[in-house]
């Protein structure tokens, strides 16, 4: 091999180097592209979820609460009950909650407390929600139906 040869080889050499870094480098911003352009979908996707599915979970709650004084009201044959100004406590104004429920004690609701604090009148109807001092917020969408 003659040094001509040698140097030509040396350059060849050099040139595939620097040309596998630069489609190294090409396919390494493709490649972070893509998770940027995945990033932007599935973000506010996961945010609209999220907030959609804590509204269903406040109804949920608020439906429970309510269906328990309906309950509560009905099986032991009242027309009215304490009200209530605003509570988390299911075993008082009225207990709703019972730890070892029987047939003859039962439970209304699943919790002892709730998520949120409930406000109800003395004929048993919820009157409001509103947020615990070391709860979450109430979410949007989550409404009392008068």
């Amino acid at each position: 091999m003659t040094a001509g040869h040698a140097a030509a080889t040396f350059i060849l050499l050099m040139s595939a180097s620097r040309t596998r870094r630069n489609l190294l480098f090409a396919g390494t911003v493709c490649v972070l592209a893509a998770v940027v352009a995945v990033a932007a979908i599935a973000v506010p996707i996961y945010a609209a979820v999220d907030a959609a599915n804590k509204t269903k979970a406040c109804e949920h709650e608020y439906t429970t609460v309510q269906g328990g004084l309906n309950a509560y009201m009905a099986i032991n044959n009242l027309s009215t009950l304490p009200a209530s100004a605003s509570t988390s406590d299911m075993t008082t104004p009225v207990p709703l909650y019972e730890k070892i429920a029987t047939a003859t004690n039962p439970s209304y609701v699943p919790n002892s407390q709730t998520t949120w604090l409930y406000a109800w009148t003395g004929e048993g109807k919820i009157t409001s929600i509103s947020a615990r001092p070391d709860g979450p917020t109430i979410p949007n969408g989550c409404v009392v139906y008068v």
